[in-house]
């Protein structure tokens, strides 16, 4: 298959020029493909403080979307979502899959993308067939009462899939069948798929396993000494095969570190990349994944090396340690959090930390929260003890002078954020980033509002004015001018009913705001 695709790409080229004012085409000119020449670099988050450029072949980018095809049953009537930034490389798949078969590409924003309603509402207005997730992000997919329509496919990527998440999602969606793919930026995109037909069979999972290798694709588990493994023994998982990307982008010492010769297929010229996943086969032929090797996580679907988020921390003069740490002190709730010892016992604050750190690195690389520490703890030998690094607490984010709720709606988003955030106190002008939020929580609290309020408050307008304050000027001036309100259904009560015995006065304060002087109540 590859090699007519590409044979037919050779035969009917195209250069198109972007001129000054507007796309043009210029005149049509022969160009040579092959399987060795380089398709797309992507940039991904580097140990050593710099980004590393992966480079991916043609012959692999194709071989990977012909799997897609194959694996999805794509065709002429397939209608694929395509939801990831182009910087990141699942987008190449989403954008050219389905084109190559005839299907469909139905482009969404990234306002949509980022609110589960939203997402799933188009997806079934759309007609959308297959659609691609991260976990943290299915989680709130399956709270959403939305339906999925002519979905057929759900994919999960980019983190660990639990076995409770996944059968959660086949148990509200019947039918639509999920796909666990897994697969490292250095490769062409996913090198493993595991398909999940029934909530029973997730059920049973505590992670499920990230499957069997794609076609053309070469996996092996090896030991310490590069030694294949038996079946339930731990390893680091090497790829081979046509997905093996070409290195890294002016960075040799690099490229001969992760990218080894293949001593197993026998090709000449031909190298296994070490992803540092740890993995280990089961006696079905699957693989599970077990952790990693160094300190690289994945929060909410992306890649970070901690190594370079401290690497950032300590180039601020006022740093003189920092260390870096995924935590999940809330089950399902990882983020990132920052230790900094200060250089000469400067007044550093949380803020300028985070303000400095946006002018060097992408904002899903920004720590959560910030703890200012007067030495690291040590264990005995001298070593960082990182058992010891506390937990960091609402008094280790800087906040302002506590105000408290002045109105109905202000008290209704105090409690969503302390609830949300596991803060207390939360006054009318702290921030909700600031206090630990990030996008992801920021869906759910749209989704609270919404449920708590009937407003349809945007994902951009928490962004713009992250403060309860700012959320409620924002909440009563779309209810006073009557736009974006989604008030919720009201239902006629049987005498003797209790169903709504649990409201409070303030509850009934709050959704008396939420009317226009009370005219839609009977």
């Amino acid at each position: 298959v590859m090699t007519e695709v590409l044979a037919g790409l050779e035969s009917r080229p195209a250069v198109v020029v972007l001129g000054e004012e507007k796309l043009e085409h210029r005149e049509w000119k022969q160009v040579s493909v092959s399987t060795q020449q380089l398709a797309y670099v992507i940039y991904t988050s580097g140990s050593t403080g710099v980004p590393k450029g992966a480079m991916v072949e043609q012959g692999g980018m194709v071989n990977h979307l012909y799997a897609k095809v194959r694996e999805l049953g794509l065709n002429e009537t397939s209608v694929l979502a395509q939801t990831a930034a182009a910087s990141f490389d699942i987008s190449v798949w989403q954008y050219l899959a389905a084109l190559l078969v005839g299907g469909r590409v139905e482009v969404f924003d990234e306002d949509e993308v980022r609110d589960p309603a939203r997402l799933l509402r188009g997806v079934r207005e759309r007609g959308v067939t297959v659609l691609e997730t991260v976990p943290s992000l299915l989680r709130l997919l399956v709270e959403s009462t939305e339906e999925t329509g002519a979905l057929q496919w759900l994919i999960a990527t980019g983190e660990a899939l639990s076995g409770e998440l996944c059968a959660a999602w086949l148990e509200r969606h019947k039918g639509v069948r999920v796909i666990n793919a897994y697969g490292p930026t250095e490769c062409s995109d996913d090198v493993t798929h595991q398909v999940v037909q029934s909530a029973e069979e997730a059920a049973g999972e505590a992670w499920v396993p990230i499957g069997r290798g794609l076609q053309n694709t070469e996996l092996y588990v090896v030991d310490e000494e590069w030694r294949a493994v038996g079946i339930g023994v731990k390893g680091e998982l090497w790829v081979g095969g046509d997905g093996v990307g070409r290195g890294y982008v002016g960075a040799s010492a690099q490229t001969a570190e992760r990218f080894v010769p293949d001593s197993y297929s026998g090709r000449v010229g031909a190298r296994l990349y070490r992803t540092g996943d740890v993995v280990r086969w089961r006696e079905s032929g699957v693989l599970e994944f077990m952790g990693r090797l160094d300190e690289q996580v994945k929060v909410r679907g992306y890649r970070i090396e901690l190594g370079e988020v401290e690497a950032a921390l300590r180039r601020h003069e006022g740093v003189r340690e920092s260390v870096v740490l995924a935590r999940e002190d809330v089950p399902g709730q990882q983020r990132v959090v920052a230790y900094v010892v200060q250089e000469n016992q400067k007044s550093l604050t949380a803020d300028a930390l985070r303000t400095y750190l946006k002018a060097h690195l992408p904002e899903y690389m920004i720590p959560a929260a910030f703890v200012m520490l007067d030495a690291l703890p040590r264990t005995a030998n001298g070593k960082l003890d990182r058992i010891a690094l506390p937990i960091p607490e609402a008094s280790t984010v800087e906040t302002t002078e506590y105000i408290g709720p002045r109105t109905p709606v202000e008290e209704t988003l105090v409690a969503i954020f302390e609830k949300l955030l596991h803060v207390k106190q939360v006054g009318v002008n702290d921030d909700f980033f600031q206090l630990g939020g990030h996008s992801l929580l920021a869906i759910q609290l749209v989704t609270r509002i919404r449920e708590a309020l009937g407003v349809e408050v945007s994902l951009r307008s928490i962004f713009d004015g992250p403060t309860v304050a700012g959320i409620a000027e924002t909440i009563v001036a779309m209810t006073e001018s009557d736009e974006h309100a989604a008030a919720p259904q009201l239902q006629s009560l049987e005498a003797g009913d209790t169903e709504l015995a649990h409201l409070s006065d303030a509850d009934v304060e709050s959704l008396l705001a939420t009317y226009s002087a009370g005219e839609e109540w009977v």
